[in-house]
């Protein structure tokens, strides 16, 4: 694949960086040892509302391709098929930012212990308060360095990564030394997740593709929200990804052979990405009004050219999974 220390787009990228937070703030980020950097990043934090996963029709999509049914939401498919009937169960959801997917799992009676864990104090600030508005009493939050937590002899019956479990770096010895150690006889891990190439240096067939999708969008889809035109594709360069975020994908291509590895697969679905996850990035917002006619038709043609590449070349950069224990011992011999 190829390897780009520097892109074009990480001009526009740092010009909106400095419009948005100022010289001063960049330069003080530059001078944060690896770790600060991380949690300066998820500290600061905003959506932009300009990415893939913030298209409804994307987010009905991954349900279609895990559960079936594209109202099937795939958090319902998880409990109903993993955990039916059982109840006092606890999940450990591990990079939960502000804490989306624990209060969808409260919802859910069979869970009587949700514990959210991320590195960004921030972040946890918030997670907290909107938990404690809407009377989330089953759900808990940790601001904490997984690798580094203390959980003492506390075991749960789900560990989640939500798109966070790309961010580590020794996936395996993460797997050994700090998943494993907490889950419940019986517990599972469920994966959703970022596996493309490591610091989303994309191969040459991907940025390719991106390019010829996008060509087939009108110029007014291709706005973004600073009315600049988004004409070509490209990966983000190796040393702004790392300098504005250490822990962005360092060996996301290991995630699926490493769990593969330590945990036995009860089910590993494709969700996609590796088209779509580039090529709507800061133009999504043209995608979210599903009474846009026009821009759901072309989204649709989108849809349908990532679905060819991918039966074409098996590659998708998300994953699903759901993972269970394997007998003592046969991780060592795998």
């Amino acid at each position: 694949m190829p390897i780009s220390l520097v892109t074009r787009d990480d001009f526009y990228a740092l010009s909106k960086a400095i419009k948005k937070h100022g010289w001063k703030f960049l330069a003080t980020k530059l001078k944060l040892k690896a770790a600060a950097r991380v949690k300066a990043q998820w500290d600061t934090y905003q959506s932009a509302g300009t990415n893939w996963w913030d298209i409804s029709m994307v987010r009905d999509r991954w349900n279609r391709k895990i559960t079936g049914n594209e109202k099937y939401d795939w958090e319902q498919y998880v409990v109903e098929k993993y955990v039916g009937n059982r109840q006092n169960l606890s999940i450990l959801s591990i990079g939960c930012g502000t804490g989306e997917k624990e209060r969808v799992f409260a919802k859910f009676p069979q869970f009587s212990a949700i514990v959210g864990m991320d590195v960004s104090e921030k972040s946890i600030q918030k997670a907290r308060e909107i938990a404690s508005q809407n009377q989330y009493s089953t759900i808990s939050y940790r601001a904490d360095d997984f690798t580094k937590a203390d959980f003492g002899q506390e075991k749960f019956d789900f560990v989640l990564f939500y798109s966070s479990l790309h961010h580590f770096r020794n996936i395996e010895a993460l797997l050994q030394n700090n998943v494993i150690p907490v889950l419940k006889s019986g517990g599972l891990v469920i994966v959703f997740e970022y596996t493309g190439p490591n610091r989303f240096q994309y191969h040459r067939n991907q940025l390719e593709e991106a390019n010829r999708c996008l060509s087939l969008l009108p110029s007014s889809m291709k706005l973004r929200s600073d009315d600049t035109v988004k004409r070509t594709i490209y990966q983000p360069g190796l040393l702004r990804t790392i300098l504005n975020d250490p822990s962005e994908a360092p060996s996301s291509e290991s995630i699926l052979p490493s769990i593969q590895k330590w945990l036995r697969p009860l089910e590993e679905k494709p969700v996609g990405g590796a088209i779509l996850h580039m090529l709507l990035k800061d133009i999504a917002h043209h995608f979210t009004d599903t009474s846009n006619s026009e821009a759901i038709k072309y989204l649709g043609t989108l849809f349908q050219e990532e679905d060819a590449f991918y039966e074409k070349t098996g590659q998708s950069d998300f994953w699903f999974g759901v993972y269970g224990l394997k007998e003592l011992g046969n991780s060592r011999k795998s």
